[in-house]
């Protein structure tokens, strides 16, 4: 009797440290879902990111321009007036 509750504990333990070796390997659906969305946000944000910057580095050019084009502008009406 106590041999057999023996066996029955060390496979029980067997099954338990192959079943939790096998879900850190291969998570479950949910897990490697969620995994997924937090990778695709990740890369949403850092995506956003670029996109502002490049936004802003092209508002800054259009500012400079249009800053230029109005000093130039000023500066002709001042030799010519």
């Amino acid at each position: 009797m106590l041999k057999k509750n023996v066996s029955a504990l060390l496979a029980a333990a067997a099954v338990a440290v192959i079943t939790s070796t096998a879900n850190a390997q291969y998570p479950s659906g949910a897990e490697a879902a969620r995994e997924a969305m937090a990778r695709a946000q990740a890369e949403k944000a850092r995506n956003d990111a670029i996109v502002n910057q490049q936004r802003q580095q092209e508002n800054q050019r259009r500012q400079e321009l249009e800053n230029a084009r109005r000093l130039e502008e000023a500066r002709r009406r001042g030799n010519t007036g």
